[in-house]
């Protein structure tokens, strides 16, 4: 079968899929006052209510977690990580620090996760830190999990990290590292610099010519429309949060950002 009908057959098939999208807003709507609500609200939920747990209990759930580098899944790790429900103490996030280095991922992205709930002002130097890391550098799903917590801080990235996370979602190629990415927009809301980006995710991916001869295979494509379908509620979602809109094009997004230019993104 040709590519131009495999194609077609693909888009076919994975728009059958799909569910329907919030109707959008009018497109001379204003944009949102400060310190308004997000027209579909956060993604994640807030952190839980946390006991601040006297030293002497703060240093056994450390051991705990300095007993978590030796263990070799994720199941093995959830003892000492489960322990931490209900507690936070200072000392607890340099020894989460350190496990955003652990060997196994799904142990780096939980130790995130925890982090994040105790997450203070200061713990963007900590995450940053670990993003660094070369055993990092190609774990973008624990990139995505650092940027949840990262959200927690209530800190903007400054522009490295910023071009780093959007590095992060134009090449990563991996659901979680996206989600993530809109959720750390849909909590700090007032960043707009990735609003171009997130609306550039609305339309269904398609090749611009089938019949060039760089044009991916197939199977690229499924892959690529699978990771699309995943993620753009997400990226609809961080929009609304941004900007009081709900679009549903690129072009619809694009229309509202030239129409509203004192909202500052400039396409």
């Amino acid at each position: 079968m040709p590519r131009l009908a495999l194609a077609g057959a693909t888009v076919l098939a994975v728009a059958s899929l799909l569910g329907p999208v919030p109707p959008a807003r009018a497109l001379d709507a204003p944009p949102p006052a400060e310190g308004a609500p997000a027209a579909m609200g956060e993604v994640a939920a807030p952190p839980p209510a946390l006991e601040t747990v006297p030293a002497a209990v703060a240093a056994v759930l450390v051991d705990g977690l300095k007993g978590v580098q030796r263990a070799k899944s994720l199941e093995e790790a959830a003892p000492a990580f489960d322990a931490l429900a209900g507690k936070t103490h200072p000392d607890l996030e340099p020894a989460l620090g350190r496990l955003l280095a652990h060997a196994v991922a799904p142990i780096a992205v939980r130790a995130a996760a925890l982090l994040g709930e105790r997450a203070t002002p200061k713990s963007g130097a900590t995450l940053w830190k670990a993003w660094l890391l070369p055993v990092n550098q190609r774990r973008y799903a624990v990139k995505g999990a650092m940027l949840r917590a990262w959200a927690r801080t209530g800190a903007p990235l400054d522009k490295r990290q910023y071009d780093e996370a959007e590095e992060l979602w134009r090449l990563s190629q991996d659901g979680d590292a996206m989600e993530g990415f809109c959720e750390h927009f849909t909590v700090l809301r007032k960043d707009k610099r990735p609003c171009r980006l997130l609306a550039e995710w609305l339309d269904e991916p398609s090749p611009a010519n089938v019949h060039d001869g760089s044009n991916p295979p197939e199977d690229w494509w499924r892959k690529r429309w699978a990771l699309w379908r995943r993620t753009r509620a997400r990226a609809i979602e961080a929009l609304a949060a941004i900007t009081g809109q709900t679009f549903d094009a690129t072009a619809q997004a694009k229309a509202w950002f030239e129409a509203n230019p004192g909202f500052g993104v400039r396409w």
